[in-house]
């Protein structure tokens, strides 16, 4: 069951729409002469293949390795959007990036949530948040937070769409948590609020996931 979950959770990450968007970007690229953008967009996606090939093997990655995965995928994304994004990262400096553990592919699938349905059909300058902070000796907590068009407006647009695309990666998520739990009593609080601005409209999206600190055995 494990090997499915993870299996399925990688099927997620190389969805045939992120590859599909990655190669437009660099055909057109190409097509246009500018094989500077080309030539970077083919190594990041070589990059990001390779580490989400590794990461699905293993229950578990360092936080350095799941921010390095993270830090990859948004540099992608922000050469589509042309401009329109930028991300703010927040990382506490005392984080003990190599010896702390969080269970692989988890973090990636709220970002891409963020980035797909909270700021992709955003009109003006979207802006994504990412935090990352310990709470306690036992607590990491991390904050994605997108000013995006907010989770109802997403829905609409969804059921608008005439490609009728149903993402399961919060489904793929879920089990992969349950699967977790019910091995190593792995429990990860999840926590997701609708942002609104002065005058009560959508503002955007804040996940905030609280995680059970997990040291590297070989530190331990």
């Amino acid at each position: 069951k494990v090997v499915r979950s993870q299996l399925t959770a990688l099927k997620a990450q190389m969805n045939p729409h992120f590859v599909y968007n990655a190669l437009s970007a660099i055909q057109y690229s190409v097509q246009t002469g500018d094989t500077r953008t080309a030539d970077e967009y083919i190594g990041k996606f070589a990059g990001l293949m390779r580490m989400f090939l590794e990461s699905s093997k293993k229950k578990y990655l360092s936080l350095g390795e799941e921010l390095k995965l993270l830090r990859l995928y948004v540099e992608l994304e922000m050469l589509r959007f042309e401009g329109r994004m930028s991300v703010e990262w927040d990382v506490d400096p005392v984080l003990d990036q190599y010896n702390i553990e969080v269970p692989s592919v988890l973090i990636q699938p709220f970002v891409e949530n963020a980035i797909h349905h909270g700021l992709f059909n955003k009109k003006g300058a979207g802006l994504l948040r990412l935090y990352f902070h310990q709470t306690s000796e036992e607590n990491l907590r991390c904050i994605i937070e997108d000013n995006g068009i907010g989770r109802d407006m997403a829905l609409q647009l969804r059921r608008q769409s005439l490609h009728q695309f149903q993402s399961r990666s919060m489904q793929i998520v879920q089990e992969r948590l349950e699967v977790l739990g019910a091995m190593t009593d792995y429990r990860i609080g999840i926590h997701i609020e609708d942002l609104q601005d002065q005058q009560g409209a959508a503002a955007g999206t804040r996940v905030v996931l609280d995680l059970p600190i997990k040291v590297s055995l070989l530190s331990a």
